[in-house]
């Protein structure tokens, strides 16, 4: 299942140091694009740095943005703030 990482995501992710994990995982989003069943054009957009964003917009399957956020979310917490294999995922720190 993929997602986009609008530019506003992208800028906050980039700002937790993940912006070369994204450019790794992720296709830059240049345009939307609608169509009708006959593949004829009914409507365009740019989108990210295209459409004069300062930060790009990302195409990404959500299972590989899954480990850089649980590296992020380790870096800043710690391992133990992460539990595996157990139905309370998070627990209080400190």
């Amino acid at each position: 299942m993929g997602i986009n990482l609008l530019p506003h995501a992208v800028r906050f992710l980039t700002e937790l140091g993940l912006a070369d994990d994204l450019e790794k995982i992720g296709i830059p989003t240049a345009e939307l694009i609608y169509v009708n069943k006959f593949g004829q054009e009914i409507w365009q957009e740019d989108r990210g740095l295209n459409a004069i964003y300062r930060w790009p917009q990302y195409s990404i399957h959500r299972g590989r943005l899954q480990m850089p956020l649980l590296r992020a979310v380790e870096d800043t917490l710690g391992k133990d703030a992460v539990l595996t294999a157990s139905p309370k995922i998070f627990r209080s720190v400190g």
